[in-house]
């Protein structure tokens, strides 16, 4: 979806939150490989695809490899509306110190924290699917 044209993906996918009650503003969440996909110019205009998404969504653009299309594949992107009652990011476990070694004088550490993403409404999220 994304390679054919990335702002009429994020449109389609703003119609269907639309629908749903949720009028933005959005952020969109995007692999790295259609994130420079979208770095592309829109027809004979001066204007590039992220340039406009930007515009359009009114939020943020965010860039992970760690997102997957929820049937396994990797050709997929967020498009969630903003908000803490949508979502927020939780900390599972504040940050933790651990005195590991004493090597050639110098002290070794290993610092552990872990924070995760709370989804309170999913309805509020839409997956873009099709992306390469």
């Amino acid at each position: 979806m994304l390679g054919r044209n990335a702002v009429d993906s994020v449109k389609e996918a703003m119609e269907e939150l639309t629908v749903d009650n949720f009028y933005g503003p959005y952020d969109l969440i995007l692999q790295p490989s259609a994130f420079l996909d979208a770095h592309t110019f829109i027809g004979n205009t001066a204007v590039m695809q992220i340039d406009k998404i930007r515009e359009v969504i009114g939020g943020k653009v965010y860039v992970t490899p760690a997102l997957k299309a929820a049937d396994g594949g990797i050709d997929s992107a967020l498009l969630m509306e903003t908000g803490a009652g949508n979502a927020d990011l939780c900390v599972a476990q504040d940050l933790k110190t651990f005195y590991i070694q004493l090597k050639d004088m110098n002290h070794f550490f290993k610092c552990y924290e872990a924070v995760v993403p709370r989804v309170k409404r999913p309805q509020a999220i839409c997956e873009v699917t099709g992306i390469t």
